[in-house]
């Protein structure tokens, strides 16, 4: 077993951030209730599953579009806490139109997120966003267990308007699907009909267009290619 010395950005131990944190979530009880209580039945909502940022915009809820793998637990999601320093978040947008949206696990969504539902959405076990990412299901869309995702970072599986193609109209939405442990880094953006295996790597700035199904590959450029195989990845903590 390989064993590596690496250093991230994590500042959770740190105690000034941890007190940051508490003092940020005790003033987002207010909407964490509201949100809870709006969303699940009772016997979930008392278990308070979601903690949702004071800071974060709720457009429309309804209830029982969100379901869980396991037995949820107090905080098992977090909307809107924290993410990398030096980036300039954005405010964080909610709007649940409709479709479901199933956690298989822990799942973070740091400061500045946008997720808009109308389709059907699934996050893996320990899924993390960073800052300012947007998430915009219309019809289809899945990441696996263990997903990071950098700052800045789009997903659209719909073209929002409908393009006509010699008086042909094109399909508007399509599917999205990213594998198990898979890096996409920042300021990528993943459009409809596109996919990555499992731990694989999309380079910085990168355009996500096509389905990609092999394994330890790295995808770089604008429209994305394989550059090399056989690659892994290490996130520290």
């Amino acid at each position: 077993m390989v064993e590596y010395d690496f250093k991230s950005e994590n500042r959770s131990n740190k105690f000034s951030y941890k007190l940051s944190l508490v003092i940020h979530a005790l003033m987002s009880v207010p909407k964490t209730l509201y949100f809870n209580f709006r969303c699940f039945p009772l016997k979930t909502a008392i278990r308070l599953p979601v903690l949702m940022s004071y800071k974060t915009r709720i457009i429309e809820l309804h209830k029982g579009l969100i379901s869980f793998n396991e037995k949820p637990y107090r905080f098992m999601i977090k909307f809107g806490f924290g993410g990398s320093d030096g980036i300039l978040e954005r405010k964080s947008v909610i709007c649940l139109e409709g479709g479901e949206i199933h956690f298989e696990g822990k799942a973070d969504f740091c400061e500045g997120i946008s997720l808009r539902n109308a389709g059907n959405l699934r996050f893996g076990n320990r899924f993390w966003a960073n800052k300012n990412c947007t998430i915009w299901c219309s019809h289809k869309m899945s990441f696996g267990n263990n997903t990071l995702l950098g700052w800045n970072i789009v997903f659209r599986d719909s073209d929002g308007h409908l393009i006509i193609d010699n008086d042909t109209p094109r399909p508007v939405e399509g599917e999205i699907s990213i594998g198990n442990h898979c890096w996409i880094c920042s300021e990528c953006h993943i459009l409809k009909n596109s996919s990555l295996g499992n731990d694989c790597v999309l380079g910085y700035g990168s355009l996500l267009t096509k389905n990609y199904s092999r394994n330890n590959a790295l995808y770089v450029g604008r429209p994305a290619k394989c550059v090399k195989e056989n690659i892994s990845w290490f996130r520290g903590e």
